[in-house]
């Protein structure tokens, strides 16, 4: 990676449903999703929300393998067939090798209640990336958290905020238990937390250092815990007021330095529509070795 480093994107693409129609069904809307991770420029792609199979609008659609075959010079990694809401990792092959990868669940010992009933759909998937032409390594994971079941709007209490914060450290002890290597780390993912939650610890837990048995993982965010840019557009359009709060995150290891990151905001002609490909807006960081 060296001085030029290396960008990495997290998007939720939001999983196709049978309940949804028109321009928001995934085979209207994944040439928007390619065109957006192709426009990044980025080398590492965290998806959330990409089955294998899924119903879209009453048919069958395969996003990862619809995915592969329009993202050309990619390897997938990490996407588990048996994973109600799989996670996948993309990487250029020409630049980076899969020496390893797995998955775990983030939500054993993770009780539901009756407002937070979703928690099963907390995962996480992992690769360790070698650099072909430096030879360093990244453990890269990809992760989801439990969402709330309608947006939390700042609320002091959200609907599945313990549990989340619960998620984030299993997600540290996955981080732990599977980074064998001791490889710097990049966390991608929709942790479904915002920090105007003030009562939720999800991103603090993640953002401070925690020694397990193995070694201490200590991760930074990319972006300051108190930048409010959204990443959740609820209606999937250009107006600013269904932008509502940021919920995509990446974070490193405090031995890495994020040189740029940003948001990325792009709408499409689908018929009479112009709307995002996803609820989710991709997030990008360039990463580089101190």
């Amino acid at each position: 990676v060296g001085r030029v480093g290396v960008k990495v994107l997290s998007y939720d693409v939001t999983q196709p449903r049978r309940s949804v129609g028109g321009a928001r069904r995934w085979v209207k809307r994944r040439g928007g999703v390619v065109d957006l991770i192709t426009r990044s420029g980025a080398s590492i792609v965290g998806l959330q929300g990409t089955p294998r199979r899924a119903n879209d609008g009453g048919k069958t659609v395969r996003p990862i393998a619809d995915l592969k075959k329009r993202l050309t010079g990619f390897g997938i990694a990490g996407n588990v067939p048996r994973v109600k809401a799989p996670n996948a990792i993309l990487y250029r092959s020409a630049m980076f090798a899969a020496v390893n990868s797995g998955w775990g669940s983030l939500s054993r010992g993770v009780a539901a209640t009756a407002r937070c009933k979703r928690t099963a759909r907390a995962t996480a998937a992992w690769a360790l990336l070698a650099d072909r032409g430096t030879g360093r390594s990244y453990f890269v994971i990809n992760a989801k958290l439990s969402p709330d079941r309608a947006p939390s709007g700042g609320q002091r209490r959200p609907n599945c905020g313990s549990q989340r914060a619960r998620q984030a450290r299993r997600l540290i002890e996955l981080i732990a238990a599977a980074n064998t290597t001791g490889a710097p780390v990049i966390l991608l993912g929709n942790l479904n937390a915002e920090n105007s939650n003030t009562r939720e610890q999800t991103l603090r837990i993640l953002a401070k250092p925690t020694t397990t048995a193995s070694h201490t993982v200590d991760l930074d965010p990319s972006v300051d815990l108190a930048d409010d840019t959204p990443t959740l557009n609820r209606r999937w359009d250009r107006r600013r007021r269904n932008d509502v709060r940021r919920v995509d995150y990446i974070f490193h290891t405090s031995g890495l330095t994020v040189t740029d990151q940003k948001v990325m905001k792009r709408f499409y002609r689908y018929g009479r529509l112009r709307t995002s490909p996803s609820t989710h807006y991709p997030v990008t960081a360039r990463i580089t070795a101190d």
